[in-house]
C-alpha cells in the first residue's frame, strides 16, 4: 500500500479551490497543507461531512465547515436556510462533490460512499473508522475571511 504522491493530492486541492470558484465565482485559498502529527486532533467545525474510499483506494476524505462559511455559500446560491440540517446536507454534499470530482483523476476503481455528516459536539466515537495512515493529510481551506478544512487519509492498493 502506497501513500497519495504530490501530485494526487495537488489534484484533490485543485478540486476544492474549483468548487469554491464554481459555486461563488471566487476561488477557495489553500492557506496551509501538512502531514497531521501523530495522535494530533484533526480540524472540526461546525458541520462535517465524510466520504468512505474503498475499491483501489481506500480510507477516507472529510471536509468540515464553521456555520458561517456554509451559511454563505448556501445564500450565494440562493438557498433558503432552515434548521440544522440543511447546513450538514451541505457540509456532505461539499465532501461528496470534492471525492466525486477526485475520482476522475483517479478513475473507476476509487469507489466512494454516500456522505456521513455530523454536527460538533455529537458523540465522537469511531464516526472516521480506523485510520489508513498515522498522520493523515490536512489541507486548510480559505474563503473570503472564513477558514474550513479538508482531511485526506487515502492510499493506493497499487505500489
Amino acid at each position: 500500500m502506497s501513500r497519495l504522491s504530490e501530485q494526487d493530492l495537488q489534484v484533490i486541492t485543485d478540486t476544492v479551490q474549483s468548487y469554491f470558484g464554481r459555486l461563488t465565482k471566487e476561488r477557495a485559498r489553500i492557506s496551509a497543507s501538512f502531514l497531521a502529527e501523530a495522535g494530533e486532533a484533526l480540524p472540526e467545525f461546525d458541520y462535517t461531512g465524510m466520504i468512505q474510499i474503498s475499491g483501489a483506494y481506500r480510507g477516507w476524505v472529510y471536509f468540515t465547515a464553521p456555520k458561517l462559511m456554509i451559511r454563505y455559500l448556501l445564500l450565494s446560491v440562493g438557498e433558503t436556510l432552515q434548521g440544522d440540517d440543511i447546513f450538514m446536507d451541505t457540509a456532505g454534499e461539499i465532501a461528496n462533490t470534492i471525492a466525486g470530482n477526485a475520482r476522475k483523476h483517479f478513475g473507476e476503481t476509487m469507489q466512494i460512499s454516500v456522505p456521513t455528516t455530523r454536527m460538533s459536539g455529537d458523540a465522537a466515537g469511531a464516526w472516521l473508522g480506523k485510520p489508513v495512515h498515522e498522520r493523515p493529510m490536512v489541507i486548510h481551506i480559505q474563503w473570503q475571511a472564513l477558514a474550513a478544512a479538508l482531511v485526506v487519509d487515502l492510499q493506493s492498493a497499487a505500489g
